[in-house]
C-alpha cells in the first residue's frame, strides 16, 4: 500500500532539489526570455500542427486516382489550411532560430 506521507516527503524532497538547482544555474535574463519564447513557439507550433487536416489522397494518386479539379482545389492557395501550414512554416523556422540563439546563449554563458 502507497503512504501518503511517504509521497508527500519524497515530493517535498524532489521540489527542494529542483529549487537548489535552479538557483545555482545562473541564467541570464535574454536566456529566460528566450527560454520563454521557445515553450510559446513549440506549444504554438503543436497547435498549428493539430488543427491542420491530413493529406487524404495517400498513395492513389500512384495507382491513376484521378484528383478533383473542384473549386475548393484552385483557391487552396487562398484556403484556411494553405494559411494554417504558412503559419506552421513560419513558426519552425523561429523555433529553430531561437533555439540556436538560445543554445549559443547558454553554451557562452550568459
Amino acid at each position: 500500500m502507497i503512504n501518503p506521507a511517504l509521497l508527500l516527503d519524497e515530493a517535498t524532497e524532489t521540489a527542494a532539489a529542483v529549487a537548489e538547482t535552479v538557483s545555482k544555474a545562473k541564467m541570464s535574463f535574454p536566456s529566460i526570455v528566450l527560454t520563454v519564447v521557445v515553450i510559446i513557439l513549440a506549444v504554438t507550433m503543436i497547435i498549428l500542427f493539430l488543427a491542420q487536416e491530413g493529406n487524404d489522397r495517400g498513395m492513389g494518386i500512384v495507382g491513376g486516382a484521378s484528383t478533383n479539379d473542384s473549386y475548393y482545389s484552385r483557391t487552396k492557395g487562398r484556403s484556411l489550411e494553405e494559411r494554417l501550414k504558412s503559419a506552421t512554416k513560419l513558426v519552425a523556422v523561429l523555433f529553430a532560430v531561437c533555439s540556436v540563439i538560445l543554445y549559443i546563449l547558454i553554451s557562452r554563458g550568459m
